[in-house]
């Protein structure tokens, strides 16, 4: 922030003075582009997201609900997807993933969409030991019907 102030200062005084040169004032375009996520090695456990992530996430679930809530089934189908393509990394796509199965398994009695669903949350990533029994008492309810 400093360095941008300080930089239109220059530039404005320079070109009052007449001494202005453009090549005295570039920037590395390399040291404005975003670094790359780091790469995930097989057989250790994925890289958590952020806290702003989680936190959109958690956003993004809870506007979900509230389409459900408003008999708005099918936009908080995508929103629950959505969740899960923008950050995939984040603590909060299992919910996702388990509101989704739940949705599917319920609503409209689609289990083997629903079963995807199920076995991602079941996965051993998820830490929370609560979803992953839901998920895995919910798979059962799947193959029963299957």
């Amino acid at each position: 922030m400093l360095f941008r102030f300080a930089s239109r200062s220059l530039v404005a005084i320079s070109a009052a003075a007449g001494v202005f040169s453009p090549a005295l004032f570039t920037v590395n375009a390399a040291a404005q582009q975003p670094m790359p996520a780091a790469p995930v090695v097989e057989g250790e456990t994925a890289v958590r997201g952020s806290i702003v992530e989680d936190r959109l996430a958690k956003k993004l679930i809870e506007a979900g609900d509230a389409r459900v809530d408003a008999d708005e089934g099918s936009k908080a189908v995508e929103i629950w997807k959505s969740v899960i393509e923008r950050y995939p990394r984040s603590k909060f796509r299992f919910e996702a993933h388990l509101r989704l199965g739940n949705y599917l398994l319920d609503k409209e009695r689609a289990y083997e969409r629903a079963r995807p669903h199920f076995e991602a949350t079941a996965a051993e990533d998820n830490r929370d030991e609560e979803q992953r029994a839901e998920a895995t008492l919910k798979l059962g309810v799947c193959f029963y019907h299957n």
